[in-house]
């Protein structure tokens, strides 16, 4: 893989990720780390988090604590 090949390609990281609500915490020290053409699944029952976690993870909720990282294009 080139040189370029590389700055391209996206990448997903969450660092010491967290969301509360007024009710308590979704989740809380969650890491992970993905990049472009792996597959993953989240699996839970309804009202765990798992929507939560994915608009968090895109940077459309905030999280309560830690980080999501986004680079690539």
């Amino acid at each position: 893989m080139g040189e370029q090949d590389h700055v391209s390609q996206v990448n997903l990281r969450l660092e010491g990720a967290g969301k509360r609500f007024e009710r308590g915490w979704i989740f809380r020290n969650l890491n992970f780390c993905g990049q472009e053409g792996e597959r993953w699944a989240i699996k839970g029952p309804n009202g765990s988090g798992k929507s939560t976690l994915l608009l968090s993870m895109g940077g459309y909720l905030e999280l309560t604590e830690g980080g999501s990282i986004v680079t690539g294009k």
